[in-house]
């Protein structure tokens, strides 16, 4: 496929594979962890938008116990996902600028997994 009809292509595939129309700079940049910080960031909005309904607004109780669990639980996998995204970046280029070997320095995504893992654990 070249690079001219590559392009009209790559909306709707860019999800499912990055690596076919991704430039390098997006590669080099994690675009899966990107990914894990983007969804951490819209669920803490979306609690924002769930902190807003007042009590006035729900007919039950159990929808208030509904609301209310809700709240909670948007905004700590948002912050978990976004801040162990983060995490795994900064860790990312630590381990590069650390590296005793000064050549090219390759940090895989089973490492970034890694350090995404225990930043999720931490937070509970």
């Amino acid at each position: 496929m070249n690079s001219t009809s590559r392009w009209p292509y790559c909306p709707s595939s860019a999800l499912a594979s990055p690596s076919s129309c991704w430039p390098r700079s997006i590669k080099l940049s994690s675009p899966r962890v990107n990914n894990v910080i983007a969804l951490g960031s819209i669920l803490c909005y979306a609690s924002v938008i769930v902190f807003g309904i007042d009590r006035s607004q729900i007919s039950t109780e159990n929808g208030l116990k509904i609301v209310c669990a809700c709240r909670a639980w948007l905004l700590v996998f948002g912050f978990t996902l976004s801040f162990g995204g983060l995490f795994s970046k900064t860790w990312r280029v630590y381990a590069i600028f650390t590296s005793k070997d000064k050549t090219k320095k390759i940090v895989s995504n089973a490492q970034h997994d890694m350090a995404y893992s225990y930043s999720g654990s931490s937070s509970y």
